[in-house]
């Protein structure tokens, strides 16, 4: 049942990264249809491992990209070496591409926060389960579903201030991006750990 789970908000993920993916420049650097395979690799995972794992959130994320490159100091270092390596008909491509583009980060936010309820779902399932193959009783188990939730909305939250970050410090658009999915992931990670060392303490 949790990898159903697993792979229903695999493709909620893939339909927010779909429509932002369609109206931003990356669709004419990017042939049709490469989109329509983020909702076939999700069925396709679910015969191997858990539909929204690490490297399918790595490929949304990537397709997420265009609305924090025109402002991205690393992205025009990245035109400049383009030019440097005497590329110019691909850096003025890009540059023309992205320069002007205005769009939505809501689209990696959500994408994160999907991303993120997956796996504390799926850790705490694993948990659960752990305890019951033990011998472990396990009352009000699936309260932790609710308390995962909560953490996982509170984070969804306070995000955008992350991804803001720039404004107050200067940082880079990417970097700020980057630091603000790592203190995401860091937090479920440590909630996940959390759980498990609740499950440990009450074994025999």
């Amino acid at each position: 049942m949790i990898y159903l789970v697993n792979l229903l908000i695999a493709e909620v993920a893939a339909y927010f990264t779909y429509n932002s993916f369609v109206s931003s420049p990356l669709r004419y650097f990017i042939p049709y249809p490469a989109e329509l395979l983020l909702f076939v690799i999700p069925l396709i995972s679910l015969l191997f491992r858990r539909p929204f794992n690490f490297y399918f959130y790595s490929l949304l994320i990537f397709f997420n990209l265009s609305p924090i490159l025109p402002d991205s100091e690393i992205f025009e270092g990245f035109i400049d070496t383009l030019y440097a390596l005497r590329f110019r008909g691909v850096a003025e491509s890009l540059h023309a591409a992205f320069s002007s583009y205005a769009g939505s980060v809501e689209p990696l936010l959500i994408v994160t926060w999907l991303y993120v309820t997956a796996e504390i779902l799926h850790g705490n399932w694993e948990s659960i389960r752990g305890a019951r193959v033990n011998g472990v009783p396990c009352e009000r188990c699936y309260i932790s579903y609710l308390q995962a939730f909560i953490f996982s909305l509170l984070i969804f939250l306070l995000y955008p201030l992350l991804l803001n970050l720039k404004l107050q410090f200067e940082m880079d658009r990417i970097l700020s991006a980057a630091i603000g999915i790592l203190t995401f992931l860091a937090g479920a990670y440590i909630l996940a750990k959390s759980v498990e060392e609740k499950d440990e303490a009450i074994s025999p």
